[in-house]
C-alpha cells in the first residue's frame, strides 16, 4: 500500500541578541490527490428459469487502491453473493426479483451498479400460445370453430 503523505520536522535554532530561541515547524509535503472512487460495469442477465444455474460476475478496478470489497442491496433469498468477487449466484424459484443493486468500495468511496431485476420463470413454462390460424363459422342454431395454436418456446 502507498503512503499517502510524509512528514518530517524542520527546526531553526536563531541567535537574537545574545539570547537563544528555537522554532519547530511542520511540513506534509504537497497537497494529496484526491481519492479517485472505483469504477464498476457489467451488465446481468434479467431472465432464467427455475431450477437453472444463475451467476453474474461485474468488473471493477480503482487506480488508488487494490483492496476493493463489494456489497449488495435485496439480494434475492435463493442467491449467494461473494464480497470479494461480487459475484451474484444461485439457483432461483420462480418470481420476479426487483431492484439488486451492485457497490464496489475502495474502503473509502462506494460505486453502485445500476439496479437490475431478475425475471425467473417456471420450469416446464414453454412461453406464450400465439394463434397461427383461426377461422370460425356460424350454421344454423350453433357456432362452430377451428382454433389452431402453436406455442413460442422460451430461447
Amino acid at each position: 500500500m502507498q503512503k499517502r503523505f510524509s512528514q518530517f520536522a524542520i527546526v531553526l535554532v536563531l541567535a537574537a541578541f545574545g539570547s537563544l530561541s528555537c522554532t519547530s515547524t511542520i511540513w506534509a509535503g504537497p497537497p494529496l490527490p484526491p481519492d479517485i472512487a472505483p469504477v464498476i460495469s457489467g451488465t446481468p442477465s434479467t431472465t432464467d428459469t427455475a431450477g437453472t444455474y444463475y451467476s453474474f460476475t461485474p468488473t471493477a478496478s480503482d487506480v488508488d487502491s487494490t483492496n476493493l470489497t463489494f456489497s449488495i442491496s435485496n439480494k434475492p433469498s435463493w442467491a449467494y453473493f461473494n464480497t470479494a468477487t461480487g459475484t451474484l449466484s444461485g439457483t432461483p424459484t420462480a418470481g420476479t426479483y426487483g431492484n439488486i443493486q451492485i457497490s464496489v468500495s475502495d474502503g473509502t468511496l462506494t460505486t453502485p451498479l445500476s439496479p437490475f431485476s431478475i425475471y425467473v420463470a417456471a420450469s416446464g413454462s414453454t412461453g406464450t400460445s400465439v394463434p397461427v390460424m383461426e377461422s370460425w363459422w356460424l350454421l344454423p342454431g350453433m357456432l362452430a370453430g377451428v382454433g389452431i395454436f402453436a406455442r413460442k418456446r422460451k430461447g
